[in-house]
């Protein structure tokens, strides 16, 4: 789980999975996500149709539909 942009209402929750390639499903409100893991630098990044989810140190950046800006999220505890 992951709190939004300082909202405790704005939570995404998401699901990783072993899969050949890693996948995550993210679900936020009634709406949900399947995203592909992707490369990235450093944390662990998934791209998914209009969403992103990159994770790194217990904070993650989400991009929830186009054109959405990024939310800046933290794990909840």
């Amino acid at each position: 789980r992951f709190t939004c942009d300082g909202d405790p209402h704005d939570e995404v929750i998401a699901t990783f999975y072993p899969t050949e390639p890693p996948t995550l499903v993210a679900e936020r409100g009634d709406a949900t996500a399947l995203m592909y893991a992707s490369r990235s630098a450093s944390g662990a990044k998934y791209d998914g149709q209009n969403t992103m989810f990159w994770e790194h140190q217990g904070e993650a950046i989400i991009r929830w539909g186009f054109p959405a800006t990024e939310m800046h999220c933290k794990k909840s505890p």
